[in-house]
């Protein structure tokens, strides 16, 4: 069995007529401030993750550090421009190179890349965050799934059970 979770970056900057770099687009202050709630709300569910794969995007790479320093453990982020505005199937083949002594994994990346992969993997669990995560990704999102599967290189053909999605607006209104 192996847990993938798959967070979208936090709100983004919107681009800047004279920036030209959609890769160095940072975060807006919302994202920046929304970050700590994602990386809060992973240690109250006591998140087992142990690595952490990351598009290398500005606001990808701020998401991803931001969430860890409020998640409160130190683990390895190998940043990589192969998931950076990836399909699903560029990311399902990333994902597949993980090693298999991780048997639980974070990627932090972009939509609609990651919303895709989200669906993708929405075939069992809860029926009102399976239709969330298919009606909705917003930025910050993060859904959380098991997945029936030993080795990371059986991922294109899993079919995982959704255990939970949630993201910074729906965090705000719980609290």
């Amino acid at each position: 069995m192996k847990r993938l979770y798959i967070l979208r970056h936090a709100k983004a900057d919107k681009p800047e007529r004279k920036l030209t770099d959609d890769h160095g687009r940072p975060l807006h202050a919302k994202g920046v401030e929304d970050c700590p709630l994602i990386g809060h709300y992973l240690a109250k569910r006591k998140a087992d993750f142990t690595q952490v794969l990351c598009s290398d995007a500005l606001r990808t790479r701020q998401t991803a550090t931001l969430v860890l320093e409020a998640f409160g453990k130190k683990i390895p982020i190998e940043y990589t421009s192969k998931i950076y505005h990836a399909s699903l199937e560029q990311i399902i083949s990333q994902v597949r190179e993980i090693d298999d002594d991780c048997s639980s994994l974070l990627i932090v990346g972009h939509n609609p890349g990651f919303h895709q992969l989200a669906i993708h993997f929405a075939g069992d669990g809860k029926k009102d965050l399976l239709k969330d995560v298919i009606e909705n990704f917003p930025p910050g999102s993060l859904a959380i799934y098991d997945l029936p599967i030993k080795s990371w290189f059986d991922l294109r053909q899993a079919e995982g059970k959704l255990i939970d999605f949630t993201y910074p607006k729906k965090l705000r209104a719980e609290d």
